[in-house]
């Protein structure tokens, strides 16, 4: 659980909190309604902006140096 609530940048702890307390009273129809992806649609309070930035860095910073090496590579020698 932890692992998706990283991949969808939210908060863990403010997650496992709300959905170990809301499971017992929760219908199985709406068992889906807990998934990290659309719980934070509900709690958008609890996205870490932070690594949602930094994992927005690292994506240009690896277009940013493979379109260097396509650059490169395309140059006559």
């Amino acid at each position: 659980m932890t692992k998706s609530c990283n991949r969808h940048h939210v908060d863990p702890f403010a997650y496992l909190r709300d959905v170990y307390t809301r499971l017992p009273t929760t219908p199985a129809s709406d068992l889906p309604s807990l998934l990290p992806d659309r719980w934070i649609d509900e709690h958008p309070q609890h996205r870490l902006q932070e690594r949602a930035d930094e994992a927005r860095q690292r994506a240009d910073r690896k277009r940013a140096r493979r379109a260097q090496r396509r650059a490169h590579a395309a140059t006559p020698r």
